[in-house]
């Protein structure tokens, strides 16, 4: 058994999280089994397949599956048919190289648009959503050096979709870009902020309590996380670095924030990865931005991270993809605990991992891309008598 305290979810508020978006409650009359169903394998519609979402793009209700496919340069969407059904992907021209996207209304239209970044295309390409629901063609907007992930959220409090960038070229060419979100489906010119060291992963969260969205970037050659608040003026002020020991066999790979010792305050948590003996390690946050080093949670090659609680008992669960292969589950246990490391599902290492309600039963499933699949796997429920 590992230590392991309370995950919130207050930070996912108004923010593009890494986590499931269901919230925690109660289901007396339904029992959850696990994950005890095969998984069920879909064409991702293109090659190295990544950034997998999931929104409901067309409006029916039903959450759809957005991912990218970097070799074939494509944006491919899984329809949602219900009870963890998708239809065939359908495959859009994503630009040069893309690495992510995100699905959010940009043009108040009520309708979910797509912001691309791509590598080498340097660009954040919007394809605006349709009432038919299709999307127009992209329109670029010039970014930093080797674009590789955005996040959307209100980062300046104005009421409109802002977005960020993560960037990582050559020479180095580290930072981060901000783009102000104009309502309109455009945004303007990018504004670069500096990072201490290579930037390998990207949150927005609210870490000092103000109502605003901070940025958070994971630096994994400095062994650091850059702090950078927003101010009540739509500035980013930079507050001192999350420090952390390391070496080659500690590289930090992914990110989350969460409440996760139930104090009210948003902590981190970091996947380390390329040692044989990889972990979890936990920096409890002090409501102003700073952290500290807690404890770690042993872990087999910790690579994508997404915290849900998936059986519904109150307390949060963390699942990860493996760099090795496979995926994870570690479910909360009574008096803070978390219990060993689980495989849930063996074989190809996931490019990307999401946890969400895909067959509307309540619970929170997952679903992960591998080079040229999308695979989903269905958490399984009984129903149980009332007394």
């Amino acid at each position: 058994m590992f230590r392991y305290f309370s995950l919130g979810w207050a930070c996912c508020a108004l923010l593009a999280c890494s986590s499931s978006t269901i919230s925690p409650r109660g289901f007396p009359d339904v029992q959850w089994l696990g994950f005890t169903e095969a998984r069920v394998t879909h064409a991702a519609g293109g090659t190295q397949a990544r950034g997998l979402h999931t929104a409901d793009v067309d409006g029916d209700g039903v959450k759809d599956l957005v991912l990218v496919a970097s070799q074939t340069e494509q944006v491919c969407i899984l329809d949602g048919a219900g009870k963890g059904a998708f239809a065939a992907p359908r495959c859009l021209s994503a630009g040069t190289t893309p690495m992510d996207v995100a699905v959010s209304d940009v043009n108040a239209d009520r309708r979910p648009d797509l912001l691309i970044v791509g590598h080498f295309a340097n660009a954040l390409t919007v394809r605006l959503g349709a009432s038919d629901g299709t999307f127009r063609e992209g329109v670029p907007h010039s970014l930093g050096n080797h674009s590789q992930q955005v996040r959307v959220a209100d980062l300046d409090g104005d009421g409109l979709v802002d977005a960020m960038t993560k960037n990582a070229g050559s020479g180095g060419y580290f930072n981060i870009t901000f783009l102000k979100g104009k309502g309109d489906g455009t945004f303007g010119a990018a504004v670069p902020h500096s990072v201490t060291g290579l930037p390998r992963d990207l949150v927005l969260a609210d870490v000092n309590a103000d109502g605003r969205p901070d940025v958070l970037v994971l630096n994994t050659n400095s062994f650091t996380v850059d702090v950078l608040l927003a101010t009540a003026r739509g500035e980013l002020s930079a507050a001192a670095p999350v420090r952390f020991a390391g070496s080659a066999d500690d590289e930090p790979f992914r990110l989350v924030s969460m409440d996760v010792n139930g104090d009210g305050l948003l902590d981190l948590v970091i996947s380390h990865s390329v040692s044989d003996s990889g972990y979890l390690s936990v920096h409890l946050g002090d409501g102003r931005g700073g952290f500290t080093e807690a404890s770690s949670f042993p872990a087999d090659a910790p690579g994508e991270m997404v915290v849900a609680d998936f059986n519904q008992d109150g307390r949060e669960d963390v699942a990860f993809a493996g760099l090795a292969g496979g995926v994870y589950l570690l479910l909360g246990e009574e008096a803070g605990l978390l219990g060993a490391p689980s495989l849930v599902a063996a074989g190809t290492t996931p490019s990307s991992l999401v946890a969400e309600d895909l067959d509307q039963d309540g619970f929170p499933d997952l679903a992960w891309t591998t080079r040229d699949s999308v695979e989903v796997l269905l958490g399984s429920t009984v129903r149980v008598p009332r007394r």
